[in-house]
């Protein structure tokens, strides 16, 4: 079920379907979740679609089993609880804080800005290619984490907490908990038993 409240809140709470949540000069809700026999669909799909210049004050996604698809998406604080699927965010703007905990499957986030960015891994590769600020606390999984930030590395104080895979940041190996500049925006990294590789803007 999908719920958007006037730009206050929005919810999504699905079990074995495939999200995909739009935002454009269109506002439709489309629930696709039976056949014409009433029966549960494994290729069901929700499309939530809303104006493009509407900013939720939150927006809260709950994905039991499927694939999670969100696009153009601006909210002051976002939040995602993922079981097993694949996720795929793209120009997600977030000022508040982006809550995160992934289950089974890949994670990723292609482009946007992010505040506060508070992500769990689960099982699975888990990628972030966006502008993060504020403290951003980052829990490798099992697989492999990339965090790509499109900022230099100047602007970042990145702590790092040694897990057992390999972890690199800015090219450079670290081989054990350390922490690597002095910037207004922190990451923290705490390793897990896949590779870590965090890269910055030139």
């Amino acid at each position: 079920q999908g719920v958007h409240d006037g730009g206050n809140k929005g919810t999504c709470h699905t079990r074995r379907v495939k999200v995909e949540f739009l935002c454009n000069h269109r506002q439709r809700t489309t629930d696709n979740l039976c056949n014409n026999n009433g029966n549960n669909k494994s290729d069901a799909v929700v499309i939530l679609t809303v104006p493009k210049t509407v900013t939720f004050k939150s927006f809260d996604f709950d994905c039991e089993s499927g694939m999670l698809s969100v696009e153009n998406l601006n909210c002051q604080n976002f939040s995602a609880e993922l079981g097993l699927g694949d996720t795929y965010i793209t120009d997600i703007n977030v000022t508040g804080m982006m809550e995160v905990d992934i289950g089974v499957g890949k994670f990723e986030v292609k482009s946007g800005s992010i505040s506060n960015l508070k992500l769990s891994g689960g099982v699975g590769t888990a990628e972030i290619n966006a502008k993060l600020t504020g403290i951003s606390d980052i829990k490798a999984g099992v697989g492999e984490l990339v965090v790509n930030s499109n900022i230099p590395i100047s602007y970042y104080t990145v702590n790092i907490k040694k897990g057992i895979g390999k972890i690199l940041v800015a090219d450079k190996n670290v081989s054990a908990s350390e922490t690597i500049g002095t910037g207004v925006n922190v990451i923290q990294i705490e390793g897990g038993v896949g590779s870590v590789n965090v890269t910055f803007a030139d």
